[in-house]
């Protein structure tokens, strides 16, 4: 089998992300731009005063570009923008029809009786006689929800009702609060767990009891939702590297009156315990079996893990790395032996290409100079790749204490002249 050989380039990349316009009316001549107020006429709107701050300007050249642009702008001012085109004799006229955001006259709140009204008023941070921003007023009613969620109401669901008055282009708004029961959590019980097995889930949850001394602090203490999903996933993983493959679990959550807060039961459905059974390998050349094989994490007849599963692929895609084939990939299946329950599991090895490294790129560097980091490079050109290298490398510069974070990573260089391929 004839191997080549590709060089690499190791480089920190950064990327840019670039909007395309719609070109209908490019180029094409700007014959007049009009502003038009469709409402709040008596608000004292100066229409010239609006077309000196546009790019779009009659008598240039239409672009779509900056006529977004513009209409950006101008939603940061009105509610709503209405633009409409007309082609005559090959030019262009431009109506952009406005309407200005109303006056908020009134707020009340409805249904909160855990939390004061001055309190969400504060909380809210927008007051009567402010210009009424939707997308705004949105965003402060999540900060009041936070505050809720915070103080341990997990339940609350918060929505507003609009009254606008036309006429006068106002607007009174109802706040609606439904507060829920509070999530502050008294305890957390498990069951089908040994006592080791909390011990550690505790540790590594996210959920945790309320402590009336430090949860304000750490923000720990009430029930949310997200955390409590992740954590019931991360327990689900636990078993399953336990041997448990059909694992699942179960959150249950209980109020007491009493006190207001709520208990958390977390059960454990373990099902069956699995084990490894045959495990095989294919597609290597490179490597000896016996060299694949000292890369094993599982061994016949232990528990079952699809933690130690990813870790084994990983240790054999490190063995090639560490003999230049850097893009070596490892894919695995796992099935069931009939009746019995264990895992048998074959890895496939793809092993790709050898590569050696050619140009050594720094970026981000302004004020150390690029010999100072080189010299601390076990990377170099014309050498064979080694992954091994490369982490120490990157832990290398770290350890200098320069640089607030470091990555050292490779891309295939186009580069010609530095080799084959």
């Amino acid at each position: 089998m004839i191997k080549t050989s590709r060089y690499l380039s190791l480089v920190l990349l950064f990327l840019s992300s670039f909007l395309f316009a719609d070109d209908s009316f490019e180029k094409k001549e700007i014959a007049d731009v009009q502003i038009k107020i469709e409402n709040a006429k008596d608000k004292g709107y100066d229409t010239q005063v609006i077309l000196t701050k546009l790019a779009t300007k009659a008598g240039e050249l239409f672009s779509q570009r900056t006529f977004d642009s513009d209409l950006k702008k101008l939603s940061e001012e009105f509610d709503r923008i209405e633009p409409s085109f007309e082609v005559k004799d090959d030019k262009i006229y431009i109506t952009i029809k406005l309407w200005a955001r109303p006056t908020i006259v009134k707020i009340k709140f409805h249904g909160n009786t855990k939390v004061s009204t001055s309190k969400l008023q504060k909380e809210l941070g927008i007051k009567p006689f402010s210009v009424f921003n939707k997308a705004k007023f949105n965003a402060a009613l999540n900060k009041v929800n936070e505050y809720y969620v915070k103080r341990g109401y997990f339940e609350t669901q918060i929505s507003f009702k609009e009254n606008l008055l036309d006429y006068k282009n106002e607007v009174k708004i109802d706040i609606y609060v439904k507060e829920g029961k509070s999530g502050k959590i008294q305890n957390i019980y498990f069951e089908g767990f040994s006592k080791e097995e909390q011990t550690e889930l505790i540790k590594a949850m996210q959920t945790r009891k309320h402590n009336l001394l430090t949860s304000w602090i750490t923000d720990t203490g009430t029930y949310k939702e997200e955390a409590a999903e992740q954590d019931k996933m991360n327990i689900i993983n636990f078993l399953q590297n336990k041997g448990y493959a059909d694992a699942k679990v179960d959150i249950e959550i209980f109020e007491i009156p009493q006190t207001g807060k709520i208990i958390i039961t977390i059960i454990a459905h373990r099902g069956t315990l699995y084990r490894f059974g045959k495990i095989t390998f294919e597609g290597n050349s490179l490597l000896t079996n016996d060299e694949v094989i000292n890369s094993f994490l599982v061994h016949p007849g232990e528990i079952f893990s699809p933690d130690k599963i990813r870790a084994t692929t990983n240790a054999i895609k490190d063995a090639y790395g560490t003999k230049g084939y850097i893009d070596a990939n490892i894919y695995f299946d796992t099935y069931l032996q009939e009746n019995e329950p264990i895992y048998n599991i074959n890895f496939y090895i793809d092993e790709g290409e050898e590569y050696r490294i050619g140009l050594i790129k720094i970026y981000g560097n302004k004020t150390t100079k690029p010999n100072v980091i080189l010299r601390e490079s076990l990377l170099v050109p014309g050498q064979k790749f080694d992954s091994r290298k490369l982490k120490a490398t990157e832990q290398k510069l770290e350890n200098i204490g320069y640089f607030k974070n470091v990555n050292v990573y490779a891309v295939q260089s186009s580069d010609e002249s530095l080799g084959p391929n």
